[in-house]
């Protein structure tokens, strides 16, 4: 739940789930060979809900958005 989700938690799963692909994917766009890609891992809590993962799907839903940008900028 929203009001059980300490601070500790939250900058946990933002670390391991959004901000750790986001710097990795940085470091290696300039290892990619032509027409490399990045493929990232989500899950099906980024589009449905169920109680106790609302934090957790949050940044999953993050790396989704993140991923889409990535296509479209031919990534």
């Amino acid at each position: 739940m929203v009001a059980e989700t300490s601070q500790t938690t939250f900058d946990s799963l933002v670390n391991i789930q959004l901000k750790g692909p986001f710097f990795i994917t940085q470091k290696a766009l300039s290892l990619l060979n032509d027409g490399g890609r990045i493929i990232n891992i989500s899950t099906g809590l980024a589009r449905f809900s169920l109680p106790g993962y609302r934090a957790y799907a949050s940044m999953k839903a993050g790396i989704e958005t993140f991923t889409r940008y990535l296509a479209r900028a031919g990534i």
